[in-house]
């Protein structure tokens, strides 16, 4: 697939965050990415920060909106969770918040077992947007080709039943 056939879908209300050449930007229900044609199975959620995982995990009141996002995100084929910053970053904790990296790490475990949705730490803002990109490209690429050997098999059919 070429990038001029690619449109990344960026949610309206992500302030910050990547930008792609072919990009539109529009509501997405669930997560900050996607691509256009296949939203309802490709999500990618980011956080642009360790503060910001441990600002979604500190209160009962962000806690419970993330884990509102977290089961509408489990509900796509293709769901990520992007933090840009390292595991290392992560370790080190948030002079920000009383919880334990221990603790957010039992909690990136719990969300991939409860949700089946996987965390990567993309280390660097210009290379985890070239990741998400790649990534995105892969699927959509994966998903276009299957729906295409769908068609043909469909109009073989029909076909035959002709």
């Amino acid at each position: 697939m070429q990038d001029s056939q690619l449109i990344i879908i960026k949610d309206s209300r992500e302030r910050h965050g990547f930008i792609y050449p072919n990009m539109e930007i529009c509501k997405l229900d669930y997560g900050d990415y996607s691509v256009k044609g296949l939203e309802n199975i490709i999500s990618i959620e980011r956080k642009d920060s360790i503060s910001e995982i441990f600002s979604n995990l500190g209160t009962k009141k962000n806690k419970d909106r993330f884990y509102k996002e977290l089961n509408g995100l489990s509900q796509y084929k293709y769901k990520f969770i992007v933090i840009e910053a390292t595991l290392a970053q992560l370790m080190c904790g948030s002079r920000f918040s009383r919880l334990s990296p221990e603790y957010i790490i039992n909690l990136i475990h719990k969300i991939y077992c409860d949700y089946g949705i996987p965390t990567l730490f993309l280390d660097h803002g210009q290379y985890a947007q070239k990741y998400v990109g790649s990534l995105l490209e892969q699927i959509a690429s994966k998903e276009l080709n299957n729906k295409v050997r769908l068609e043909d098999i469909s109009a073989i059919q029909s076909n035959v039943q002709s």
